[in-house]
């Protein structure tokens, strides 16, 4: 008999929704999909979003068998931020021209706000401002720079062999 806890309800809504209720593996994509510890369970002894993916019965089998490696599967978890469209194709380009010159003029927060929320990217110095006629102000134009968390992030995406984003 296991004394393992089942995943919460909300955690596995959280994977399925992540990886659109498919299999995480992009040339798959089935329908049919299980929860699976990237590091098994036996070893953790807890349930992480971080180590949750959604896997269809037969990926989930060749990743128990090995078929599918671990780094493979860590890949696919990081591909996931893509195919959720966490980020918009102007956050990674964004992303992509931080890490090759250090700094960017960026016009409104709006359109980087899931980078800042995720404090990828910090304002370094504020060129404009809105005033809006209740005395709040709106950034309109800013210096946009990498945070650590951001470096952390773009080096677990940087094809090691060209130096490129893997996006």
């Amino acid at each position: 008999m296991s004394n393992r806890i089942p995943i919460p309800a909300a955690m596995k809504r959280s994977i399925l929704v992540e990886s659109g209720h498919r299999c995480a593996i992009p040339t798959c994509r089935f329908p049919t999909v299980e929860i699976a510890h990237i590091t098994p369970y036996s070893e953790t002894q807890e349930h992480t979003p971080s180590n949750l993916i959604a896997l269809c019965p037969n990926c989930h089998t060749r990743f128990d068998s090995g078929q599918i490696d671990r780094k493979s599967i860590l890949l696919y978890k990081k591909k996931l931020i893509f195919i959720s469209d966490r980020y918009s194709k102007f956050e990674l380009n964004l992303l992509d021209v931080l890490r090759l010159n250090g700094k960017a003029c960026v016009y409104g927060t709006i359109i980087v706000k899931n980078l800042f929320d995720d404090k990828l990217i910090s304002n370094a110095h504020t060129i404009a401002t809105f005033d809006y006629s209740d005395g709040t102000k709106e950034i309109n134009e800013f210096v946009a720079i990498l945070t650590d968390e951001g470096r952390k992030f773009l080096n677990s995406w940087t094809d090691v062999n060209d130096g490129n984003l893997m996006y």
